[in-house]
């Protein structure tokens, strides 16, 4: 009998031994557990999620005035499940909508399908789950989402949830409740510039392009859908219960802006940094605000403005003296850029003020950030290619300046190599990289320099076998990297784009980050810049009258019709050109002109269009010097007429017609010049354009696009250029996006004649270009434009070349004057 004792004694010892190892082996694997999620929480994000299980309803407060309410959901996996990637979870949650008198609204039964991503491999921690709670044995499968429309519903006060059926599985459901966050319409023009970089990069995570790359109307959409959580109504462990869940970062978290990195509102401009001010389409009342940066500072000093309006000569610059006490330029501008020049450190701010509250223009500021290369560190860049398309790429290349004030002629080699999938390099090569140093960019960064050098860039047409190209650069110089999709259409509103409202417009590029993105910003490789649009400079040639004209007239069977529009400001008129410019003439007054053209000519046979309010027969009389010189009858409202010939020089005219008709005659000059234009008729047809690139740089073709006086409706035209030369895997110095989609508003602010018409009046016209830069070779290209949308209408294809060009021409006398 004592033996038995023994035997039971020494078996409970045994059970109590191993518990007690037991217990110990889960402590401590509770606490390597815990350890572990520690370091997990560095590399999450956390937010609050509440317990769903069917025997309960977890009920919210609907706020006023919502449309939506926003629901993520994450099943709860057993320890032993979260690594089963390719299984799949279903649960159902059931949710009703209730009023305010605790009346049933709706009640639907909504179905998920979850399943577990594949975990983050750590160096030191192993395998980390893409989420994770910070207590328990429980671990999350990935967020599923649920979208819950009000709109329609009549008062929706409260909402209820619970979970209808799961997995076996699956121990519970953790959900997190969202409702939008109003932000008043004042306030969006400055919050997005307000908040942290960090939060920008965050609110953009869906963006196909980085937030650097985000167009004003893409930003307030984010502004105006942000959401703010919602939680349960009740006691804490009595009607609800939390759950803290982490969401892991698949991104290296960018700095925030710290002491005077973080500007105050306005442009940042100082002796070296000019500033940029885009002045809308239409103009106005411009007033431009100057403040100290360091509101400390005592300062007084001056401000040279330099607008740039439309056309080649349409130019004015003011110079004004500020002082604290006086910081403001005001004055009436037509839409243009106005470039901003300080000698002392100041902020600029710009607005329009016809209206009230002002109208504030002072442009977004853009961040970008660049990664330094140098002869130890690549930079590396993933090669995407969409359903084996070629991608097209761009690159680029920057130094970081200390002391803008020491001059530097400094240059280097940039190395790249372009590898396949399995490392091998199927090309290499040198890229010359020259300095010249940049007044419109700068840099955050203090210890490498406040200054920037200007961009200088380079192409690349990569095919199939490309999956990975790398550069490195003799002295250090700092890469910025974009893509583009190579069928993607450019996307261009005329005129917003092309006058002060470019922030609107699609980006021709996006930002393409670096693939060792993380080893790079871990060695502190890379820098924020703080970058502008760099006007364009006029060139002298077209000031001074050296330039070619040219017009392209369509492939195989077209239309046109003349048109006499208004010529573009700023242009020298050239003696050669005054056969196509006509001026208007007073009827029944005597005018005194000179009859101009080329020198060489010694008669002229002029042209004149005539304009009646009437089609009934009327004769109209022409007195050269006093004599009757031209006499016709005519019955039509508009009309050409060919004149006599007559000797170049001073001669009295007078034209003698009924009141209120319009003339128009060549070789003359006048105030209001008008050119006379052919241009094409633009229906259901496609128009194919021959273009002979001459040569090796860049050129640019003009179109002007004109619909039915009255279209109030936009058109889009598209431009596509046939391309199969452009050369592969090789750095180019320019890029010509083969299709582009142009969204053209009708011109309402001026009309022009249809002449060849009685009754057809145009508007006055919207210009749009199509650029040929330099990755294409000398040779012939197709250019088609195809009407996708809007009114029919009349389309001039033409260019302006600068400089002196050597031509032939041939004259024939028909006669002599006598």
């Amino acid at each position: 009998m004592r033996r038995l004792r023994r035997l039971i004694l020494l078996l409970l010892l045994c059970i109590f031994a191993w518990w007690l190892v037991n217990k110990s082996i889960n402590l401590y694997q509770d606490y390597q557990q815990a350890q572990y999620r520690s370091e997990w929480i560095d590399q999450g994000v956390g937010s609050v999620g509440f317990v769903l299980t069917s025997k309960q309803w977890l009920e919210f407060d609907i706020p006023d005035q919502q449309n939506v309410i926003r629901v993520l959901s994450n099943a709860s996996l057993i320890n032993e499940e979260w690594e089963l990637e390719d299984k799949q979870y279903p649960y159902v949650i059931e949710y009703q909508l209730l009023d305010n008198d605790g009346q049933l609204l709706r009640e639907v039964v909504y179905h998920h399908r979850s399943h577990v991503s594949k975990p983050k491999e750590d160096e030191l921690l192993g395998k980390v789950p893409r989420q994770f709670y910070t207590e328990g044995e429980l671990l999350p499968a990935d967020g599923r989402l649920m979208m819950i429309n009000l709109h329609g519903m009549e008062n929706p006060r409260r909402l209820r949830m619970r979970l209808h059926s799961q997995d076996p599985n699956l121990a519970d459901v953790v959900v997190r409740s969202y409702v939008r966050d109003s932000v008043s319409d004042h306030k969006l023009a400055y919050q997005w510039s307000r908040m942290s970089e960090k939060k920008r990069e965050f609110l953009a995570r869906g963006s196909i392009y980085e937030h650097t790359s985000l167009s004003s109307m893409e930003k307030r959409n984010l502004l105006t859908n942000m959401w703010q959580p919602i939680g349960p109504v009740g006691v804490r462990g009595r009607d609800y219960r939390d759950r803290a869940l982490y969401t892991l970062r698949d991104y290296e978290e960018l700095p925030e802006l710290q002491g005077d990195d973080i500007q105050p509102a306005g442009l940042w401009i100082d002796r070296w940094v000019n500033g940029i001010v885009t002045v809308p389409y239409g103009g106005g009342n411009v007033r431009l605000a100057f403040s100290p940066l360091d509101p400390a500072q005592t300062w007084d000093g001056r401000v040279d403005i330099h607008w740039s309006g439309p056309g080649v000569n349409n130019r004015n610059h003011f110079t004004q003296s500020i002082t604290q006490s006086e910081g403001v330029f005001q004055h009436i501008l037509d839409h243009g850029v106005l470039d901003i020049r300080s000698d002392v450190p100041l902020l600029v701010r710009a607005f329009l003020v016809e209206g009230e509250p002002p109208l504030e223009i002072t442009p977004e500021t853009s961040y970008l950030r660049g990664y330094f290369m140098s002869p130890e560190q690549w930079v590396e860049f993933q090669v995407d290619h969409y359903d084996q398309q070629i991608m097209p790429a761009r690159f680029d290349f920057r130094r970081s300046v200390i002391d803008p004030g020491l001059p530097d002629i400094s240059e280097a080699d940039v190395e790249y190599q372009i590898l396949d999938r399995h490392g091998e390099v199927i090309r290499d090569g040198k890229i010359d990289y020259h300095f010249q140093f940049s007044h419109y960019d700068r840099s955050l960064d203090k210890e490498s320099g406040r200054y920037l050098s200007l961009p200088q860039r380079y192409y690349f047409n990569f095919d199939e076998r490309a999956y990975k190209v790398r550069f490195r650069s003799t002295s250090p110089l700092l890469i910025s990297g974009y893509s583009r999709p190579y069928e993607l259409p450019l996307l261009i509103r005329v005129p917003q784009d092309y006058f002060g409202q470019a922030k609107d417009e699609q980006p021709t590029w996006f930002v393409l980050l670096p693939s060792n993105r993380e080893q790079l910003e871990r060695a502190k490789k890379n820098i924020l810049m703080r970058l502008q649009s760099v006007p364009s400079e006029d060139d002298p040639r077209l000031l001074q009258g050296e330039f070619q004209w040219q017009e392209y007239r369509p492939q195989g069977g077209w239309l046109a019709r003349d048109l006499l529009l208004p010529r573009e400001p700023g242009l020298p008129l050239r003696s050669e050109s005054l056969g196509a410019i006509f001026n208007a003439f007073e009827v029944n007054r005597e005018h005194l002109v000179t009859l101009q053209s080329e020198a060489w000519l010694t008669q002229l046979h002029p042209t004149l269009f005539y304009q009646r309010d009437s089609a009934s027969p009327s004769t109209i009389r022409i007195l050269l010097d006093g004599v009757e010189w031209y006499r016709t009858e005519v019955a039509q409202r508009r009309g050409e007429l060919r004149l006599p010939i007559v000797i170049p020089g001073e001669h009295r005219i007078q034209i003698v017609a009924d009141e209120g008709a319009e003339f128009y005659l060549n070789y003359t000059r006048g105030e209001a010049p008008l050119i006379k234009r052919l241009s094409n008729r633009f229906d259901a047809s496609n128009l194919s354009f021959s273009y002979p690139k001459a040569s090796t740089g860049a050129e640019v073709l003009s179109a002007l696009w004109h619909v039915p006086i009255g279209e109030k409706e936009p058109s889009r035209l598209e431009a596509t250029i046939a391309l199969d030369n452009r050369l592969l895997n090789l750095p180019l110095k320019g890029w010509t996006v083969h299709k582009r989609i142009y969204e053209l508003k009708p011109n309402l602010q001026q009309r022009t004649a249809l002449w060849g018409t009685q009754r057809q009046w145009l508007d006055g016209g919207e210009r749009f270009f199509i650029p040929m830069d330099e990755d294409l070779a000398i040779g012939d290209y197709q250019i088609t434009l195809r009407r996708l949308s809007g009114s029919s209408g009349y389309l001039s294809l033409s260019q302006l070349t600068p400089g002196a060009v050597e031509s032939y021409r041939l004259f024939r006398e028909e006669g002599r004057y006598e």
